[in-house]
Protein backbone atom coordinates (compact mmCIF):
# COMPACT_ATOMS: atom_id res chain seq x y z
CA UNK A 1 0.00 0.00 0.00
CA UNK A 2 1.38 3.17 -1.22
CA UNK A 3 2.44 5.81 1.84
CA UNK A 4 0.63 8.77 2.54
CA UNK A 5 2.44 11.74 2.25
CA UNK A 6 2.81 13.12 5.34
CA UNK A 7 4.85 9.85 6.48
CA UNK A 8 6.91 10.33 3.30
CA UNK A 9 7.60 13.73 4.81
CA UNK A 10 8.63 12.40 8.56
CA UNK A 11 11.24 9.81 6.63
CA UNK A 12 13.29 12.91 4.74
CA UNK A 13 12.98 15.05 7.69
CA UNK A 14 14.52 12.10 9.65
CA UNK A 15 17.17 11.40 7.17
CA UNK A 16 17.91 14.67 7.04
CA UNK A 17 18.61 15.08 10.66
CA UNK A 18 20.58 12.08 10.87
CA UNK A 19 22.92 12.57 7.66
CA UNK A 20 23.30 16.68 8.49
CA UNK A 21 23.89 19.16 11.55
CA UNK A 22 20.30 19.99 10.91
CA UNK A 23 18.32 20.66 14.42
CA UNK A 24 15.60 23.00 13.84
CA UNK A 25 13.15 21.00 12.09
CA UNK A 26 10.65 23.59 11.14
CA UNK A 27 9.35 24.13 7.83
CA UNK A 28 11.86 26.91 6.99
CA UNK A 29 14.96 25.16 8.09
CA UNK A 30 13.58 22.16 6.67
CA UNK A 31 13.38 23.81 3.04
CA UNK A 32 16.55 25.39 3.29
CA UNK A 33 18.68 22.32 4.45
CA UNK A 34 16.93 21.04 1.70
CA UNK A 35 18.24 23.42 -0.77
CA UNK A 36 21.40 23.36 0.66
CA UNK A 37 21.47 19.29 0.23
CA UNK A 38 20.64 19.85 -3.39
CA UNK A 39 23.38 22.65 -4.06
CA UNK A 40 25.79 20.23 -2.65
CA UNK A 41 24.27 17.54 -5.54
CA UNK A 42 24.91 19.75 -7.81
CA UNK A 43 28.18 20.75 -7.08
CA UNK A 44 28.99 16.88 -6.68
CA UNK A 45 27.41 16.18 -9.95
CA UNK A 46 29.74 18.84 -11.78
CA UNK A 47 32.91 17.18 -10.39
CA UNK A 48 31.73 13.91 -11.07
CA UNK A 49 31.11 15.18 -14.85
CA UNK A 50 34.23 16.39 -14.91
CA UNK A 51 36.34 13.50 -13.46
CA UNK A 52 34.47 11.40 -15.84
CA UNK A 53 35.82 13.45 -19.02
CA UNK A 54 38.98 13.27 -17.61
CA UNK A 55 39.14 9.50 -16.79
CA UNK A 56 37.36 8.33 -20.19
CA UNK A 57 39.78 10.32 -22.02
CA UNK A 58 37.17 12.61 -23.83
CA UNK A 59 39.00 15.97 -23.05
CA UNK A 60 41.46 14.54 -26.12
CA UNK A 61 41.56 16.34 -29.26
CA UNK A 62 41.53 14.61 -32.81
CA UNK A 63 42.70 11.08 -33.54
CA UNK A 64 43.53 10.73 -29.93
CA UNK A 65 39.53 11.56 -29.10
CA UNK A 66 38.67 9.34 -32.21
CA UNK A 67 41.23 6.31 -30.77
CA UNK A 68 39.51 6.09 -27.16
CA UNK A 69 35.62 6.73 -28.61
CA UNK A 70 36.21 4.23 -30.57
CA UNK A 71 36.51 1.46 -27.78
CA UNK A 72 32.80 2.15 -26.67
CA UNK A 73 30.84 -0.70 -27.59
CA UNK A 74 28.32 0.01 -30.19
CA UNK A 75 29.87 3.97 -30.68
CA UNK A 76 30.02 4.92 -34.22
CA UNK A 77 33.00 7.56 -34.75
CA UNK A 78 33.09 9.97 -37.54
CA UNK A 79 36.69 9.63 -38.25
CA UNK A 80 35.56 12.48 -41.06
CA UNK A 81 33.51 14.16 -43.55
CA UNK A 82 31.87 11.18 -45.97
CA UNK A 83 31.28 11.84 -49.62
CA UNK A 84 28.03 11.54 -51.45
CA UNK A 85 27.34 8.99 -53.30
CA UNK A 86 25.09 5.88 -54.85
CA UNK A 87 23.79 3.51 -56.91
CA UNK A 88 22.34 6.37 -59.38
CA UNK A 89 23.99 6.97 -62.66
CA UNK A 90 21.90 6.07 -66.12
CA UNK A 91 24.08 6.59 -69.33
CA UNK A 92 23.66 6.55 -72.94
CA UNK A 93 25.06 5.79 -75.97
CA UNK A 94 24.57 6.51 -80.28
CA UNK A 95 26.17 3.16 -81.40
CA UNK A 96 23.81 0.19 -80.46
CA UNK A 97 26.43 -2.73 -82.45
CA UNK A 98 28.14 -4.84 -79.68
CA UNK A 99 28.90 -3.97 -76.18
CA UNK A 100 30.23 -1.13 -74.71
CA UNK A 101 32.59 -0.82 -71.30
CA UNK A 102 32.26 2.34 -69.40
CA UNK A 103 35.31 1.45 -66.96
CA UNK A 104 35.37 2.41 -63.10
CA UNK A 105 37.43 5.35 -62.80
CA UNK A 106 35.22 7.40 -65.38
CA UNK A 107 34.31 10.46 -64.10
CA UNK A 108 30.85 12.79 -64.73
CA UNK A 109 30.36 16.66 -63.18
CA UNK A 110 27.24 18.68 -61.88
CA UNK A 111 27.32 22.25 -63.34
CA UNK A 112 28.43 23.11 -59.84
CA UNK A 113 31.27 21.98 -60.17
CA UNK A 114 31.23 18.64 -57.57
CA UNK A 115 33.25 15.38 -59.55
CA UNK A 116 31.81 11.96 -59.24
CA UNK A 117 33.51 8.97 -59.74
CA UNK A 118 32.26 5.93 -61.31
CA UNK A 119 33.17 2.89 -58.98
CA UNK A 120 32.59 -0.39 -61.15
CA UNK A 121 32.63 -1.27 -64.40
CA UNK A 122 28.92 -0.47 -66.35
CA UNK A 123 28.11 -2.19 -69.83
CA UNK A 124 26.01 -1.49 -72.62
CA UNK A 125 24.52 -4.84 -74.16
CA UNK A 126 24.43 -5.48 -77.61
CA UNK A 127 21.65 -3.39 -79.16
CA UNK A 128 20.85 -1.17 -76.24
CA UNK A 129 21.26 2.77 -76.14
CA UNK A 130 20.72 2.75 -72.69
CA UNK A 131 22.28 1.77 -69.52
CA UNK A 132 21.08 0.19 -67.37
CA UNK A 133 19.02 -2.01 -68.91
CA UNK A 134 16.69 -4.73 -67.86
CA UNK A 135 18.21 -6.16 -64.72
CA UNK A 136 21.10 -4.35 -64.47
CA UNK A 137 21.81 -2.18 -61.35
CA UNK A 138 22.60 1.78 -61.71
CA UNK A 139 26.31 2.95 -61.88
CA UNK A 140 27.61 3.44 -58.45
CA UNK A 141 28.97 7.19 -58.29
CA UNK A 142 31.54 8.33 -55.45
CA UNK A 143 31.78 12.55 -54.95
CA UNK A 144 35.54 13.10 -55.09
CA UNK A 145 35.10 15.76 -52.60
CA UNK A 146 33.96 14.28 -48.92
CA UNK A 147 31.13 16.46 -47.21
CA UNK A 148 27.84 17.82 -48.13
CA UNK A 149 29.69 19.46 -52.21
CA UNK A 150 27.92 16.17 -53.62
CA UNK A 151 24.69 16.29 -52.42
CA UNK A 152 22.73 16.90 -56.05
CA UNK A 153 19.31 17.08 -57.30
CA UNK A 154 18.43 14.37 -59.28
CA UNK A 155 19.17 15.45 -62.83
CA UNK A 156 22.25 17.01 -62.21
CA UNK A 157 24.87 15.47 -62.99
CA UNK A 158 25.19 15.53 -66.83
CA UNK A 159 28.74 16.53 -67.58
CA UNK A 160 30.86 13.72 -69.32
CA UNK A 161 34.62 14.58 -68.11
CA UNK A 162 35.72 10.96 -69.02
CA UNK A 163 34.61 8.04 -70.73
CA UNK A 164 34.91 5.99 -73.46
CA UNK A 165 33.85 7.27 -77.13
CA UNK A 166 30.45 6.08 -77.92
CA UNK A 167 29.23 7.38 -74.93
CA UNK A 168 26.95 10.70 -75.10
CA UNK A 169 25.03 11.49 -72.32
CA UNK A 170 24.37 10.89 -68.61
CA UNK A 171 22.50 11.95 -65.85
CA UNK A 172 21.71 10.58 -62.15
CA UNK A 173 18.09 9.60 -61.83
CA UNK A 174 18.01 10.36 -57.89
CA UNK A 175 19.03 12.88 -55.72
CA UNK A 176 22.65 12.60 -53.62
CA UNK A 177 22.19 13.32 -50.42
CA UNK A 178 24.05 11.38 -47.92
CA UNK A 179 27.26 13.85 -48.17
CA UNK A 180 28.32 14.90 -44.40
CA UNK A 181 30.30 17.58 -43.04
CA UNK A 182 33.13 16.29 -40.66
CA UNK A 183 32.01 16.41 -36.95
CA UNK A 184 33.93 18.46 -34.68
CA UNK A 185 35.53 17.51 -31.34
CA UNK A 186 33.41 19.43 -29.39
CA UNK A 187 30.69 17.72 -30.84
CA UNK A 188 32.10 14.26 -30.66
CA UNK A 189 32.81 15.00 -27.15
CA UNK A 190 29.08 15.41 -26.23
CA UNK A 191 27.98 12.57 -28.20
CA UNK A 192 30.17 10.28 -26.08
CA UNK A 193 29.62 11.49 -23.03
CA UNK A 194 25.37 11.47 -24.02
CA UNK A 195 26.37 7.79 -25.21
CA UNK A 196 28.57 6.65 -22.09
CA UNK A 197 25.55 8.70 -19.44
CA UNK A 198 23.87 5.55 -19.00
CA UNK A 199 26.54 3.03 -18.40
CA UNK A 200 29.99 3.53 -17.25
CA UNK A 201 31.24 0.11 -17.77
CA UNK A 202 30.47 -0.41 -21.50
CA UNK A 203 32.17 -3.79 -23.01
CA UNK A 204 34.27 -2.43 -25.68
CA UNK A 205 33.45 -4.14 -29.37
CA UNK A 206 36.91 -5.60 -28.96
CA UNK A 207 35.53 -6.77 -25.66
CA UNK A 208 32.28 -8.57 -27.47
CA UNK A 209 33.70 -10.19 -29.87
CA UNK A 210 36.91 -11.77 -27.94
CA UNK A 211 33.38 -13.20 -25.82
CA UNK A 212 31.71 -14.50 -28.74
CA UNK A 213 35.20 -16.42 -30.46
CA UNK A 214 35.75 -18.18 -26.84
CA UNK A 215 32.29 -18.95 -26.02
CA UNK A 216 31.28 -22.73 -26.30
CA UNK A 217 27.55 -23.77 -25.75
CA UNK A 218 26.77 -27.22 -23.36
CA UNK A 219 26.42 -28.67 -26.82
CA UNK A 220 29.79 -27.96 -28.20
CA UNK A 221 28.29 -25.00 -30.44
CA UNK A 222 30.58 -21.69 -31.28
CA UNK A 223 30.99 -18.99 -33.13
CA UNK A 224 32.94 -20.09 -36.48
CA UNK A 225 33.53 -16.05 -37.55
CA UNK A 226 33.92 -12.99 -35.75
CA UNK A 227 30.48 -11.43 -34.82
CA UNK A 228 29.02 -8.15 -36.35
CA UNK A 229 28.44 -5.41 -33.87
CA UNK A 230 25.31 -3.27 -35.16
CA UNK A 231 23.59 -0.19 -33.27
CA UNK A 232 20.75 0.75 -34.91
CA UNK A 233 20.06 4.89 -33.67
CA UNK A 234 16.18 3.49 -33.74
CA UNK A 235 16.89 1.63 -30.70
CA UNK A 236 18.02 1.74 -27.42
CA UNK A 237 20.71 -1.26 -27.27
CA UNK A 238 23.44 -2.88 -29.28
CA UNK A 239 23.18 -5.90 -30.98
CA UNK A 240 26.31 -8.70 -31.11
CA UNK A 241 25.26 -11.24 -34.24
CA UNK A 242 27.73 -14.04 -34.30
CA UNK A 243 27.63 -16.57 -37.17
CA UNK A 244 28.73 -19.99 -37.47
CA UNK A 245 28.53 -19.19 -41.13
CA UNK A 246 25.14 -20.06 -41.97
CA UNK A 247 23.76 -17.00 -39.29
CA UNK A 248 22.81 -19.60 -36.71
CA UNK A 249 19.68 -20.66 -38.50
CA UNK A 250 17.33 -22.58 -36.84
CA UNK A 251 17.69 -21.69 -33.33
CA UNK A 252 14.65 -20.14 -32.53
CA UNK A 253 11.38 -21.29 -31.23
CA UNK A 254 8.02 -20.54 -29.58
CA UNK A 255 8.68 -19.28 -26.24
CA UNK A 256 6.69 -20.72 -23.36
CA UNK A 257 3.46 -19.69 -21.51
CA UNK A 258 3.75 -17.64 -18.57
CA UNK A 259 1.23 -15.47 -16.19
CA UNK A 260 0.05 -14.93 -12.94
CA UNK A 261 -2.59 -13.07 -10.36
CA UNK A 262 -2.20 -9.38 -9.91
CA UNK A 263 -1.63 -8.91 -6.11
CA UNK A 264 -3.81 -6.77 -3.78
CA UNK A 265 -0.29 -4.18 -3.86
CA UNK A 266 -0.60 -4.08 -7.76
CA UNK A 267 2.13 -5.14 -10.23
CA UNK A 268 4.76 -2.82 -11.72
CA UNK A 269 6.01 -5.36 -14.47
CA UNK A 270 5.31 -8.92 -16.28
CA UNK A 271 7.93 -11.59 -17.45
CA UNK A 272 8.27 -13.92 -20.13
CA UNK A 273 10.50 -16.13 -21.46
CA UNK A 274 13.80 -15.17 -23.08
CA UNK A 275 15.36 -14.08 -24.97
CA UNK A 276 13.08 -12.78 -27.17
CA UNK A 277 13.49 -12.79 -30.90
CA UNK A 278 11.46 -9.80 -32.07
CA UNK A 279 9.99 -7.06 -29.69
CA UNK A 280 6.47 -8.51 -29.74
CA UNK A 281 4.68 -10.47 -27.19
CA UNK A 282 0.46 -11.20 -26.78
CA UNK A 283 -0.54 -10.16 -22.97
CA UNK A 284 -4.16 -10.88 -22.17
CA UNK A 285 -5.59 -9.96 -18.63
CA UNK A 286 -8.47 -11.88 -18.02
CA UNK A 287 -8.45 -13.60 -21.54
CA UNK A 288 -8.57 -9.87 -23.12
CA UNK A 289 -5.56 -8.84 -25.23
CA UNK A 290 -3.89 -5.59 -23.75
CA UNK A 291 -2.68 -3.37 -26.31
CA UNK A 292 1.02 -3.09 -26.66
CA UNK A 293 1.64 1.27 -26.08
CA UNK A 294 0.65 0.15 -22.40
CA UNK A 295 4.40 -1.52 -21.66
CA UNK A 296 8.20 -1.44 -22.20
CA UNK A 297 9.97 -4.31 -23.07
CA UNK A 298 13.20 -5.73 -22.36
CA UNK A 299 13.39 -8.56 -24.84
CA UNK A 300 16.85 -9.95 -23.74
CA UNK A 301 16.06 -10.09 -20.35
CA UNK A 302 11.79 -11.58 -20.86
CA UNK A 303 10.69 -8.38 -18.59
CA UNK A 304 8.48 -5.65 -19.90
CA UNK A 305 7.53 -2.66 -17.42
CA UNK A 306 4.05 -0.71 -16.90
CA UNK A 307 4.13 2.97 -18.37
CA UNK A 308 2.44 5.12 -15.66
CA UNK A 309 -0.69 5.34 -18.05
CA UNK A 310 -1.60 1.51 -18.59
CA UNK A 311 -4.53 0.75 -16.10
CA UNK A 312 -5.38 -2.94 -16.72
CA UNK A 313 -4.10 -4.07 -13.38
CA UNK A 314 -6.09 -4.88 -10.80
CA UNK A 315 -6.16 -7.07 -7.64
CA UNK A 316 -7.07 -10.41 -8.42
CA UNK A 317 -6.67 -10.48 -12.45
CA UNK A 318 -4.93 -13.15 -14.19
CA UNK A 319 -2.53 -12.41 -16.65
CA UNK A 320 -0.59 -14.63 -19.67
CA UNK A 321 1.82 -13.86 -22.04
CA UNK A 322 1.84 -15.82 -25.37
CA UNK A 323 2.29 -15.37 -28.92
CA UNK A 324 6.54 -14.85 -28.47
CA UNK A 325 9.23 -16.65 -30.21
CA UNK A 326 12.75 -17.15 -28.46
CA UNK A 327 16.22 -18.05 -29.53
CA UNK A 328 17.88 -21.24 -28.20
CA UNK A 329 20.42 -22.85 -27.93
CA UNK A 330 23.92 -21.00 -28.52
CA UNK A 331 22.15 -18.17 -28.85
CA UNK A 332 20.12 -18.60 -25.28
CA UNK A 333 23.44 -19.41 -23.37
CA UNK A 334 25.30 -16.35 -25.29
CA UNK A 335 22.68 -13.69 -24.16
CA UNK A 336 22.93 -15.92 -20.64
CA UNK A 337 26.58 -14.92 -20.64
CA UNK A 338 26.21 -11.24 -21.30
CA UNK A 339 23.41 -10.94 -19.09
CA UNK A 340 25.54 -12.32 -16.07
CA UNK A 341 22.25 -14.40 -15.58
CA UNK A 342 22.47 -16.92 -12.60
CA UNK A 343 23.40 -20.11 -14.41
CA UNK A 344 26.65 -18.47 -15.60
CA UNK A 345 27.99 -16.94 -12.35
CA UNK A 346 30.82 -19.10 -12.19
CA UNK A 347 31.56 -18.20 -15.51
CA UNK A 348 31.13 -14.43 -16.20
CA UNK A 349 29.84 -11.45 -13.81
CA UNK A 350 28.21 -10.07 -16.77
CA UNK A 351 28.88 -8.15 -20.03
CA UNK A 352 27.11 -5.15 -19.46
CA UNK A 353 26.49 -2.42 -17.46
CA UNK A 354 24.08 -0.79 -15.46
CA UNK A 355 21.68 1.16 -17.86
CA UNK A 356 23.10 -0.23 -20.67
CA UNK A 357 21.39 -2.57 -22.88
CA UNK A 358 23.19 -5.70 -25.59
CA UNK A 359 21.25 -8.38 -27.55
CA UNK A 360 21.92 -11.28 -29.09
CA UNK A 361 20.67 -11.80 -32.02
CA UNK A 362 20.15 -13.59 -35.20
CA UNK A 363 21.88 -12.10 -38.76
CA UNK A 364 19.77 -11.31 -41.76
CA UNK A 365 20.48 -13.80 -44.39
CA UNK A 366 20.34 -13.78 -48.22
CA UNK A 367 20.57 -16.65 -49.97
CA UNK A 368 22.69 -16.86 -53.30
CA UNK A 369 22.00 -18.94 -56.52
CA UNK A 370 24.66 -20.07 -58.89
CA UNK A 371 24.99 -21.62 -62.46
CA UNK A 372 28.35 -22.95 -62.77
CA UNK A 373 29.79 -23.61 -66.47
CA UNK A 374 32.57 -26.39 -66.29
CA UNK A 375 34.93 -27.76 -68.51
CA UNK A 376 35.76 -31.04 -67.04
CA UNK A 377 39.26 -32.87 -66.95
CA UNK A 378 38.12 -35.99 -68.69
CA UNK A 379 40.86 -37.88 -65.58
CA UNK A 380 37.94 -37.02 -63.26
CA UNK A 381 34.78 -37.99 -62.76
CA UNK A 382 32.33 -35.31 -63.84
CA UNK A 383 30.12 -35.60 -61.06
CA UNK A 384 32.98 -35.97 -58.41
CA UNK A 385 34.40 -32.63 -60.10
CA UNK A 386 30.76 -31.12 -59.29
CA UNK A 387 30.03 -32.51 -56.15
CA UNK A 388 33.16 -30.57 -55.47
CA UNK A 389 32.56 -27.65 -56.77
CA UNK A 390 29.40 -27.29 -55.11
CA UNK A 391 31.45 -27.78 -51.35
CA UNK A 392 34.05 -25.70 -52.06
CA UNK A 393 31.30 -22.84 -52.89
CA UNK A 394 29.75 -23.54 -49.85
CA UNK A 395 32.97 -23.51 -47.53
CA UNK A 396 33.90 -20.03 -49.28
CA UNK A 397 30.08 -18.60 -48.02
CA UNK A 398 30.83 -20.23 -44.67
CA UNK A 399 33.71 -17.64 -44.19
CA UNK A 400 32.31 -14.60 -45.12
CA UNK A 401 31.77 -12.39 -42.87
CA UNK A 402 28.57 -10.42 -41.73
CA UNK A 403 27.96 -7.73 -44.28
CA UNK A 404 30.94 -8.56 -46.52
CA UNK A 405 29.78 -8.97 -50.64
CA UNK A 406 30.74 -11.81 -52.19
CA UNK A 407 33.08 -10.65 -54.97
CA UNK A 408 33.47 -13.21 -57.56
CA UNK A 409 37.17 -12.48 -58.61
CA UNK A 410 37.64 -13.83 -55.13
CA UNK A 411 35.23 -17.22 -55.57
CA UNK A 412 36.75 -17.62 -58.86
CA UNK A 413 40.36 -18.37 -57.66
CA UNK A 414 38.71 -21.06 -55.29
CA UNK A 415 37.00 -22.68 -57.82
CA UNK A 416 40.51 -22.48 -59.91
CA UNK A 417 41.76 -24.96 -57.49
CA UNK A 418 39.42 -27.88 -57.35
CA UNK A 419 40.98 -30.43 -58.79
CA UNK A 420 39.66 -31.27 -62.27
CA UNK A 421 38.48 -28.42 -63.50
CA UNK A 422 40.24 -26.81 -66.34
CA UNK A 423 37.82 -23.94 -67.12
CA UNK A 424 34.53 -22.22 -65.80
CA UNK A 425 32.12 -19.49 -65.90
CA UNK A 426 29.64 -17.92 -63.46
CA UNK A 427 26.65 -17.22 -65.37
CA UNK A 428 23.27 -15.75 -63.83
CA UNK A 429 21.25 -18.82 -62.65
CA UNK A 430 18.60 -16.44 -64.32
CA UNK A 431 19.68 -15.90 -67.70
CA UNK A 432 22.52 -17.87 -68.57
CA UNK A 433 23.87 -15.82 -71.71
CA UNK A 434 24.47 -12.93 -68.92
CA UNK A 435 27.99 -12.98 -67.09
CA UNK A 436 26.92 -13.18 -62.94
CA UNK A 437 27.71 -9.97 -61.05
CA UNK A 438 28.92 -9.70 -57.77
CA UNK A 439 26.66 -9.96 -55.04
CA UNK A 440 26.50 -7.18 -51.71
CA UNK A 441 24.15 -7.49 -48.75
CA UNK A 442 21.40 -5.29 -47.89
CA UNK A 443 22.97 -4.20 -44.78
CA UNK A 444 25.97 -4.59 -42.30
CA UNK A 445 24.08 -6.73 -40.32
CA UNK A 446 23.00 -9.09 -43.04
CA UNK A 447 25.24 -12.64 -43.97
CA UNK A 448 25.06 -14.13 -47.75
CA UNK A 449 24.91 -17.58 -47.38
CA UNK A 450 24.34 -20.62 -50.05
CA UNK A 451 23.71 -24.48 -50.06
CA UNK A 452 23.88 -27.38 -52.42
CA UNK A 453 20.52 -27.54 -53.71
CA UNK A 454 21.19 -23.20 -54.74
CA UNK A 455 24.23 -24.13 -57.07
CA UNK A 456 24.16 -25.94 -60.81
CA UNK A 457 26.82 -26.96 -61.88
CA UNK A 458 27.23 -28.22 -65.56
CA UNK A 459 29.83 -29.12 -67.92
CA UNK A 460 29.58 -26.48 -70.91
CA UNK A 461 30.67 -23.21 -71.78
Amino acid sequence: MAKPPEEVEQEMVGLLVEQSDLTDTTESARAAALMAAGAWQVSSLTTLIDSLKRSFGFQGTGQALRDRCRQLAGFVVDLGPSPAQGAVMSFTRADTSGELLVPAGSTFQSPGGAIFVLTQDATFLTGEASYPAAGQPYGYVVCSVAGTTGNVDAGAITIIRSGPDGLIGCTNVAALNNGQPAETDAQLQKRALDYVAGGLTRMTPAGLRSLVLEFVASDGTRSRNPPAIWVDPARPYAEVLPDDGNGFAGLTGPGATTGGTIPVNGQLDFWFSAPMVEDEVTLSVNGTEVGTVEWVTIAERGRAFLLESAAIWVAGDMWEVTGHRVYLGYLRELQAVIEGLATYLGLTQGYRATATRVRVAQPLTESIEYDVAVVFDPAYDPDEVATRVRDAIVEFHLDLLIGEPRLLAHLIRVVDQVPGVINHAFRDPDDPTVPAADAYPANGRTKLVTAEWLIKVNGSI
